[in-house]
């Protein structure tokens, strides 16, 4: 019995360490625990003198000092809670600025605008009217499945985009802050050693496809909304048939 408890547990926690893996792999997952880990390591900076490198240092110290930890916790809720959407916010704007300035400056961000009647697409304005007009159930819930799936899809891109500045931001002070401190190791301090001569390329890597999902998520080419419906596509292009024979 002992030994089929032992193994039930081995099994256990085989499948929670798995379980953390997989979640690494989600994105959104993983941003927010690089938030977390610079977030903490920026206090810990700025109380002992240490970063998380330096843990071995401290550690008598930062477990029993349970005031602090209380208070780098409640401090982290209130930068997320309060901090964050208002440098966010200003962040977002300069970064549009940029973009429309300069980023369509340089980079064709055209579309194709041609009709799409012809493979079977139409706007979604156009087929929420038919909908309407028709009075069909069938139609009216495929209308709002589109608008579920495309408001799913926005509130990821949001999510994504305002993770990824955050972990920038945080990135950025938790390297000045490693730099300006005394005997002080940051994380991102410790990653540019351990990288060497190939920081800089690694960190405009970094930065690049950190720009590109800014960029996808906040100033996404513009693209019209369209639903598949082929039997209205061609009820359309026959009207605009006889219409040009008229």
């Amino acid at each position: 019995m002992a030994k089929e408890d032992s193994n039930q547990g081995a099994t256990t926690a085989v499948e929670k360490g798995l379980g953390i893996i997989e979640r690494a792999w989600d994105a959104q997952w993983a941003l927010r625990l690089t938030c977390i880990l610079l977030f903490f390591d920026i206090a810990m900076l700025m109380h002992f003198q240490r970063g998380l490198w330096q843990w071995a240092d401290i550690d008598k110290s930062l477990v029993n000092n349970v005031g602090w930890l209380a208070a780098t916790f409640v401090g982290l809720s209130l930068v997320v809670a309060i901090v964050t959407p208002v440098v966010l916010t200003a962040f977002k704007q300069i970064f549009l600025l940029v973009v429309y300035h300069v980023w369509d400056r340089y980079f064709d961000s055209s579309t194709d605008q041609s009709s799409s009647q012809s493979s079977g697409y139409v706007t979604t304005h156009t087929f929420y009217t038919f909908a309407l007009q028709e009075k069909d159930d069938f139609l009216w819930r495929i209308y709002q499945e589109h608008k579920r799936n495309n408001e799913e899809s926005q509130s990821l891109r949001q999510s994504v985009a305002q993770l990824t500045a955050t972990a920038l931001i945080a990135s950025l002070i938790d390297w000045w802050y490693g730099h300006i401190t005394p005997d002080g190791h940051s994380v991102i301090g410790v990653l540019f050693d351990f990288l060497g001569s190939s920081a800089v390329i690694v960190t405009l890597i970094v930065v690049m496809c950190a720009i590109a999902i800014l960029k996808w998520a906040w100033a996404p080419s513009y693209r019209p909304s369209v639903i598949y419906y082929p039997p209205l596509a061609s009820r359309i292009r026959e009207k605009e048939r006889r219409q040009r024979e008229l």
